[in-house]
């Protein structure tokens, strides 16, 4: 299964671009982290209008049970706009 996961990310990341010697560190650093564990892990979540991310940031809180740290770029934006209005 890590052998396929592997090649799934070497090819996905474009990886027959760079060197031996990064495409050995890239490895090594994935392999890694696949062995720490999904704590380590980053998620980005980005898509176009009503795509459906702020359903599958609500689905990560329920599944995830709190172990998701969601950082919400639209609720941060929401609320510089709402202090901008009350310095106007």
């Amino acid at each position: 299964m890590l052998i396929v996961l592997q090649m799934l990310f070497y090819f996905g990341v474009g990886l027959g671009a760079y060197s031996v010697a990064a495409r050995l560190s890239i490895h090594a650093m994935s392999i890694l982290f696949l062995f720490l564990g999904t704590r380590m892990s980053v998620i980005g979540l980005t898509g176009s209008i009503a795509c459906g991310k702020s359903t599958v940031i609500d689905l990560l809180e329920k599944v995830g049970q709190g172990e998701f740290k969601i950082i919400d770029s639209d609720k941060i934006v929401h609320q510089l706009y709402k202090k901008e209005s009350f310095i106007n």
